[in-house]
């Protein structure tokens, strides 16, 4: 069997399989973390602006005459008042249910798949690119506002 079939499966070490498991667990959590706190600078920039929009918008209506419904001046004012912003998953309960999967089996040679493998020991899953771009993009924005 070649390692491009699907069905390629290979004894590995319990021990070592679960260290790197916890390891990659580690490092997905700090990664979550930090994309969390970028999420919630983002958060408050889009608060901020569309409090600032609201405060304008007011501006604009004060000393207007105009009644709820008025279509042509709700044209003239326009505000959003929607926060666009996909917050980061945590995928830690996954990183769990296979260590906890490994805690209590007793032998000492787990035969995984090749998807298995990827996923344990190279910490590509299914949800991998759409978590490393989301958190990636909130890591870089939380970096970039404790530089200032």
């Amino acid at each position: 069997m070649t390692p491009e079939n699907k069905n390629f499966e290979f004894p590995y070490n319990r021990q070592k399989l679960l260290d790197k498991i916890k390891e990659n667990k580690d490092k997905h959590v700090a990664a979550y973390e930090e994309a969390w706190k970028g999420y919630l600078i983002e958060v408050a920039e889009q608060l901020e602006k569309i409090a600032k929009d609201a405060r304008a918008n007011l501006k604009t209506l004060n000393g207007k005459e105009w009644e709820v419904g008025d279509d042509k001046l709700h044209h003239e004012v326009k505000t959003h008042f929607a926060v666009n912003a996909q917050w980061p998953q945590s995928h830690a309960d996954e990183y769990d249910r296979v260590i906890d999967m490994l805690d209590f089996t007793d032998i000492d040679e787990v035969v995984l798949t090749q998807q298995e493998f990827n996923q344990y020991v190279r910490d590509e899953w299914q949800w991998s690119r759409v978590f490393n771009e989301t958190a990636g993009a909130y890591s870089a924005k939380f970096r970039s506002s404790n530089a200032l």
